[in-house]
């Protein structure tokens, strides 16, 4: 759908929220921080009302039907335990519902460049800023719940949640590298990629890490290649919106051989272990086991409401059972896969390569759908910037 006047007005100004939660964060300003990341709620439903204006397809409905069948379930958990329902006990389902409809919001809405230039000199303007902090103010920026550690955090709540954060810019910045652009711009922006890529070391988040080597990877090979047949095939977009489940199953077997542990004794830490999310995951699919339908949700919180169970769908699938994981495995492969469509440009699947890689990141996260302190805008953003091309985004129109 084409964008109006208020579309980029309220776009731009979610861009411009999202990067002062940053700001504010790395500052110190909490409270300025929770009334900023509560603004996205806001900002998200108005979008995704304007996304639905004029006519729905069957993917606003598999959207809305995952948004509410989640609510219902985590009513029915709360009401088995004979628990009061409060705003702070349902603020990790509604950043749930918040991500999947700006996903969804991001799959219909058409943006052009002006948009995406709009962005990236959102995103240039926090790297330096970012770099200011680190070069003036290096202490701060590894303190970790007022303590001083290794870990690279910039004043975030975790080093993970840091590490999702600078690798999103990282990818930013390498989409433009590998787009034509003037030779000064390039080498610009490849010093910002280096500084950041030197950030998500010194967070220590594995996965972050992971995920910034092989984009690159990726990055480098679509630069030498062509630009026909470039899609994201069907087989890939399915294995892509499971991966995160398939992960854990797979690592759960193998992580307590020698052989396995021999191999990867490189990636331990300091208090990082290989098994450090292991008895995390088992806890999890005993709770899965115990309501498999309607989800742990009060369970695998102790009452409160606020889990992280270190794996996007792991997470999911704890806290609002089988059926909500089904659908929204089904809706991301809808979005990587975009009805087989053959992109144009590299431009475009750069993007649509970047939501895969964000997608990646919840191999050891789950705040791309549970409390990244909108962290889901940068992940819709490469949706959006997929769709910035003149091909239509096919779809089935109810």
């Amino acid at each position: 759908m084409e964008l109006k006047r208020i579309d980029r007005i309220l776009l731009k100004a979610m861009y411009c929220v999202v990067a002062g939660i940053i700001v504010a964060q790395t500052l110190g300003q909490a409270q300025l921080t929770s009334f900023l990341f509560a603004l996205t709620f806001p900002l998200t439903v108005i979008l995704w009302m304007r996304s639905v204006r004029r006519s729905l397809v069957a993917t606003d409905f598999l959207a809305v039907a995952t948004v509410v069948l989640a609510l219902l379930f985590v009513m029915i958990n709360a009401t088995a335990n004979h628990h009061a329902i409060s705003f702070e006990y349902m603020k990790k389902l509604i950043m749930f519902s918040m991500s999947i409809l700006f996903f969804q919001t991001a799959h219909r809405l058409r943006i052009d460049r002006s948009m995406i230039n709009f962005f990236q000199g959102v995103v240039d303007l926090l790297i330096v800023f970012l770099a200011f902090m680190y070069f003036t103010q290096n202490l701060n920026m590894h303190l970790l719940n007022g303590q001083l550690t290794t870990y690279l955090t910039f004043r975030m709540t975790n080093p993970n949640l840091t590490g999702l954060y600078l690798t999103c810019l990282y990818m930013f910045e390498l989409q433009y590298i590998v787009i034509k652009e003037k030779l000064a711009v390039k080498i610009m922006r490849i010093v910002a990629a280096v500084f950041l890529a030197v950030c998500v070391l010194q967070t220590q988040s594995r996965n972050a890490l992971l995920t910034l080597v092989l984009y690159t990877v990726v990055a480098l090979w679509l630069w030498f290649r062509g630009n026909e047949n470039l899609k994201i095939p069907r087989l890939a977009a399915a294995c892509i919106s499971v991966f995160p489940l398939a992960f854990v199953t797979t690592y759960l077997r193998i992580a307590e051989t020698a052989w396995f542990n021999s191999i990867l004794d490189f990636l331990r830490g300091e208090g990082k272990g290989l098994d450090s999310r292991i008895s995390i995951w088992k806890y999890t699919f005993e709770a899965f086991k115990d309501s498999p339908f309607f989800g742990a949700y009060y369970e695998i919180s102790g009452g409160t409401g606020m889990s992280q169970m270190h794996n996007s769908l792991i997470d999911i699938i704890a806290s609002y059972g089988i059926v909500v994981l089904i659908l929204v495995c089904v809706l991301l492969y809808i979005y990587l896969y975009q009805y087989g469509r053959v992109y144009k440009s590299k431009q475009n699947y750069i993007y649509i390569l970047g939501f895969a890689a964000v997608l990646f990141m919840g191999i050891g996260e789950a705040a791309l759908f549970s409390g990244g302190v909108g962290i889901y805008i940068f992940a819709g953003n490469f949706l959006l910037s997929a769709n910035a091309a003149t091909e239509e985004v096919r779809g089935v129109v109810l």
